[in-house]
């Protein structure tokens, strides 16, 4: 049972159409057990409000565990022949427990998603309910398959997330799509439409009130700017950064410290690198428990400014979690920086296959601008 399983002053009440104990109520009775047709538009409903909770507070075992059992009830219900409404709850289940999933096991979850919504449509289902769960997969499973190289299908899915938005006006779906496919055209240094994208999304987001979509897409503006030569992209991140932290959203906060971190080394500002990181550090002890994933952008700028002992220190602990994490861009960079350290300790074979390793992330994950350093260090 999840009754008086919520901690109501760590919920934000406000983005929520269930409460938390409501929500907790209606699944403890739910599952398991054989609801009416009029009752699943309500669980759907409140395994969203549990799941943005397990989200916000990082309790990802519960959140799938929980989405699992939602999973079951549905398989139970003859699902074959199981009602639009059935199949559809069903489709939900699925993309919300991709959410508390590595990245590496998400996306075949939210394919199967995304077929069991496509089936609906193709058979005659045009309700909007349908509709709007067929563009917020399309975009949940956009944003993972960008995380791993897909980019050419993960810009189709978002124009299919956005031709969706706007025919049913869903304006927070837009917001989010946009700000995604505007990461994306800057992945590949198309910045000009990438900042175009991007400042839309931030508009919308600042129309609805939605401070935590607008810090999302204020970090990527930032990282945009930032890569064009213009300072002023820091400050749009530290704005970013500041929102986050009011917010309590400290693992936004690490991720936006991270990226302006590698745009300023980009450009030659390690000393401000540094700052900014450790600035953060402080920032709050509630950090702490995400220290370890910026230990490898840390250790770039303190190796650039020649404290080597205390650079492969952080490298060292770095690496260790971004081959635990396998998130490409992490794992290239940190094996970048360990590589550097390598030569400078004049491990001269171990650094090469460092840089080579990296170097094929970098490929296989269409990774640029990365790329182009890690080829530029083999050159040592």
């Amino acid at each position: 049972a999840l009754r008086g399983l919520l901690e109501p002053s760590d919920l934000r009440v406000d983005d929520l159409r269930f409460t938390e104990d409501e929500a907790g109520a209606f699944f403890a009775k739910a599952l398991p057990g054989d609801l009416p047709q009029e009752a699943l538009a309500a669980l759907d409903q409140a395994l969203e409000t549990i799941c943005l909770y397990y989200t916000w507070r990082h309790r990802f075992p519960e959140g799938l565990d929980l989405c699992q059992k939602l999973i079951a009830y549905c398989q139970n219900q003859d699902f074959p022949n199981a009602s639009i409404k059935h199949q559809r709850l069903y489709a939900r289940g699925l993309s919300h427990l991709a959410s508390f999933m590595p990245l590496y096991q998400a996306e075949p979850p939210l394919r199967q998603s995304l077929e069991i919504l496509e089936k609906l449509r193709a058979s005659g289902d045009i309700s909007r309910d349908t509709y709007a769960a067929l563009g917020q997969t399309s975009f949940e499973l956009a944003r993972t398959i960008s995380q791993t190289g897909k980019t050419a299908e993960a810009e189709e899915l978002l124009d299919t997330s956005i031709k969706i938005s706007e025919e049913l006006e869903d304006n927070y779906l837009q917001a989010v799509s946009l700000c995604i496919l505007g990461s994306l055209l800057w992945d590949q240094s198309e910045y000009e439409l990438s900042k175009k994208h991007i400042t839309k999304s931030i508009k919308i987001h600042k129309e609805l009130g939605d401070r935590r979509g607008m810090a999302a897409s204020l970090l990527w503006l930032g990282m945009n700017t930032l890569f064009q030569g213009n300072e002023q992209g820091e400050q749009f991140i530290r704005e970013s950064v500041t929102i986050f932290t009011e917010m309590g959203e400290y693992d936004r906060v690490i991720d936006g410290v991270e990226l302006a971190g590698v745009a300023l080394m980009v450009q030659g500002k390690y000393t401000e690198a540094r700052s900014l990181i450790e600035e953060t550090v402080m920032a709050s002890p509630k950090l702490l428990f995400r220290q370890a994933s910026i230990e490898s952008v840390l250790a770039a700028a303190l190796t650039h400014l020649g404290h080597y002992s205390e650079a492969s220190e952080r490298a060292k602990a770095g690496l260790k979690r971004t081959r635990q994490s396998s998130i490409p861009f992490g794992l290239s960079f940190s094996l970048l920086v360990n590589g550097w350290l390598a030569l400078i300790e004049n491990q001269n074979a171990q650094a090469f296959e460092m840089f080579q390793e990296s170097a094929e992330i970098c490929l296989e994950h269409n990774l640029k601008d990365l790329y182009t350093w890690t080829l530029g260090s083999q050159s040592f």
